[in-house]
């Protein structure tokens, strides 16, 4: 995310950029139910 890092402190009122990073781990299998819940849940 460009400019929401910390602050440079070279460069007063300046903040770097911010890197999330996301580790996704999926189920190797779901009850039909819970993919019901899902499936309404999440528009398609």
């Amino acid at each position: 995310m460009t400019g929401q890092g910390l602050p440079n402190p070279k460069m007063a009122g300046r903040r770097g950029d911010l890197i999330v990073e996301f580790d996704v781990k999926f189920p190797d299998s779901l009850p039909l139910a819970s993919k019901e819940l899902i499936m309404n849940a999440l528009p398609a």
